[in-house]
């Protein structure tokens, strides 16, 4: 979940339930078709023993048996284009206008919502986009985003804004600025003549109100307010412990772990020596990540970070970014060719799987260069035959590199047909948009079956997208941020860090994953031997859900049977755990972890949890926690509800250290 975002502007864009009732019933009778046509050994195909390609090609040819290749709408028709809208635009800024008006309200939130939707909306360069970063400015103003509200009156000063408005313009700039610095600095008082002379340029009763403000600044009667205070979500990144190596195969990571390969766990990650509680095992940026589709407005689009000045896509109106330089990037990166086909993802409902899944093929075409030089990059390294060192670039695992994502585990061969038929579905619908409305494959290409099938590499494209959409499911992460105001997490994006998609799960695992903005860290959470392998755990740990319950989730989501010892040993969950003290210890034993859970008081820690800040969150408390945590390993092992206890407030902790998401209403 994320801070809502008004859907105003998407009602007349979304299918009906109608519509999307139709839609399921028309999946089901592709479905029912597979099924009556078993001689011709169609649904087979949906068997792990045939090709991705395959898959997509008999894909393409079912949706146009059923007249269900392509869309439910032509693509350019206006629902699909999410194109720029002067009209809402105003409409927006309206909205905007009305609650700034209102000085009492303490919808702020709303009001920097409402501006930033008129911002997307507004045509590029033109006056009502300039007016739109000019209103936002106020509003960035009231809540103490001061330098927020320069960035907005710059941008507004660029374009094309009314001469006017301008000495209100350059009023607000002053109040930001003296917000910031002492009033005799050489920048406030630049502000201050800037703005006298613009109102020297207005009629008298316009010009009142401003002079009267300046009066007020200048006289020091307008108290300076401290700034609101933004988390900075890298600011408590790890570090790794002293004396560390660089790890020589996997950058980013700490020298303690090493990929290894056997035939039951394939690809997994072991410890070269001891590791203790609370050590930092990596510190990664993904290879990609996709914002949750609902915070597309609150957050950078590239970076993930919460504005509240963020800036537009030239060219859409579905994301937004935090700054040029990450607009930029994306527009390099990714974003030029999904960007005309993001709005028909949102509207068809589709989720962050199918933008990942398309993110990955721009990235990996984009590296390669060409298609060809994609597939033989492809074909080169499912032919390796060192299974260890499969996705290595110059011998090491680069999580920058295409080639360390392609080839991560896709579990094809333990799902079902339905399964694969209904990823088929979606790769081919994604890869039908991709074609029809973007020139990746050089042009854009008729939505006709032939047209698909014959092409030299639409289909080759669906099966990568298809194979994307399988390693997604199995080995992406969630980043996660804390609301300190509902007191809660929520997803932030998903993920894809290659050296995080090695570790196989344990329903007791043995590290904790941290968002930290670009970054996801990675904790030890109990001590682990020299050879032993690390473990994180897909879906529940043993003592929040049901073992039966459990290996349905595994069997589902992820294709396997959790073997792990406390799926062997049947342990049982959080309330049922044993405490230390009826383990039967010696009793000094028990009193030596009485006295460390008295003097390292988890509870109070927990309770605090909503008050800590960029200074008081640490190093005490992840100190208390980590001692906590050695102590109790030093005498008992789990199952044992007080390690389970700090465990999860340890995690706690990581997590509210990490990314946050703020909110201006206070």
């Amino acid at each position: 979940m994320a801070t809502s975002v008004s859907n105003t502007d998407e009602k007349n864009y979304l299918p009906s339930p109608e519509d999307q009732e139709a839609l399921q019933e028309h999946f089901a009778r592709i479905r029912e078709w597979l099924n009556a046509h078993r001689d011709l050994s169609y649904p087979d195909v949906f068997s792990p023993v045939y090709s991705d390609e395959d898959r997509i090609r008999l894909t393409i040819a079912i949706l146009a048996e059923h007249g269900l290749l392509g869309l439910r709408t032509a693509p350019q028709e206006p629902p699909y284009t999410f194109e720029k809208d002067l009209g809402f635009s105003q409409l927006q800024g309206s909205s905007a206008e009305v609650l700034l008006k209102n000085h009492k309200s303490s919808k702020h939130n709303s009001v920097i919502d409402l501006c930033t939707q008129a911002i997307i909306h507004a045509p590029v360069d033109s006056k009502e986009l300039a007016i739109a970063y000019g209103r936002r400015a106020e509003a960035l103003l009231r809540v103490k985003l001061y330098e927020d509200c320069l960035k907005d009156v710059e941008r507004a000063v660029k374009l094309a804004y009314p001469p006017d408005l301008m000495a209100k313009l350059m009023l607000i700039k002053t109040r930001a600025l003296a917000s910031l610095y002492d009033l005799d600095s050489i920048i406030v008082e630049k502000a201050i003549e800037e703005t006298k002379a613009l109102a020297k340029q207005m009629n008298g009763y316009r010009r009142g109100p401003i002079t009267h403000a300046l009066n007020q600044i200048v006289s020091g009667k307008v108290k300076r307010a401290d700034q609101f205070v933004k988390w900075n979500d890298e600011g408590h990144l790890p570090d790794f412990p002293p004396g560390h190596v660089d790890n020589p195969e996997i950058p980013g990571a700490s020298d303690a772990i090493a990929i290894r390969y056997s035939g039951k766990y394939g690809r997994h990650i072991v410890a070269t020596r001891d590791i203790d509680v609370g050590e930092v095992l990596a510190v990664q940026i993904p290879y990609a990540a996709v914002l949750e589709l609902e915070r597309r407005r609150t957050n950078c689009w590239y970076c993930l970070m919460q504005t509240w000045s963020a800036i537009p896509c030239d060219a859409c109106v579905n994301v937004v970014f935090c700054s040029e330089e990450c607009r930029d990037n994306a527009w390099r990166e990714f974003h030029d060719v999904e960007c005309g086909v993001l709005g028909l993802i949102i509207a068809e409902k589709m989720d962050v799987t199918a933008v990942m899944s398309a993110r990955l093929l721009i990235k990996g075409w984009r590296e390669a260069g060409s298609w060809q030089a994609l597939r033989e990059r492809v074909e080169e390294v499912e032919s390796y035959s060192d299974l260890r060192t499969k996705g290595f670039t110059s011998n090491i695992l680069d999580s920058k590199k295409y080639t360390s994502i392609i080839t991560l585990s896709t579990c094809t061969e333990k799902r079902s047909m339905e399964d694969l038929f209904r990823l088929s579905v979606g790769a081919t619908t994604l890869v039908y948009v991709l074609a029809t409305m973007t020139n990746i494959f050089g042009e854009k290409l008729a939505g006709e079956r032939n047209i698909l099938l014959n092409h030299p590499w639409v289909i080759f494209a669906g099966s990568i997208i298809l194979k994307h959409a399988q390693i997604h499911s199995v080995n992406s992460q969630m980043a996660c941020e804390w609301d300190p105001k509902a007191n809660t997490s929520w997803a932030r994006a998903m993920v894809l860090v290659p050296i995080y998609g090695l570790i196989n799960h344990s329903c007791d695992p043995s590290v904790n994953y941290t968002s930290h903005g670009r970054y996801m860290a990675l904790h030890t959470i109990r001590p682990i031997k020299k050879g032993e392998q690390i473990f994180d755990h897909r879906g529940a740990s043993f003592a929040s859900v049901p073992y039966a319950q459990r290996q349905l989730q595994r069997r589902q989501l992820f294709f396997f049977m959790c073997d792990c010892l406390p799926c062997q040993e049947a342990w049982p969950q959080f309330n049922d755990l044993p405490s230390y003290s009826e383990m039967g210890l010696p009793k000094s034993v028990v009193d030596t972890l009485d006295n460390v859970m008295c003097s390292h008081n988890v509870f109070n820690i927990m309770q605090s949890r909503s008050t800590l800040d960029n200074s008081s969150v640490t190093p005490l408390s992840l100190v208390v926690l980590i001692e906590n945590l050695k102590d109790l390993y030093k005498h008992v092992h789990q199952p044992c509800r007080e390690i389970e206890e700090v465990v999860r407030t340890l995690e706690n902790v990581w997590l509210q250290i990490g990314s946050r998401c703020q909110s201006l209403d206070r």
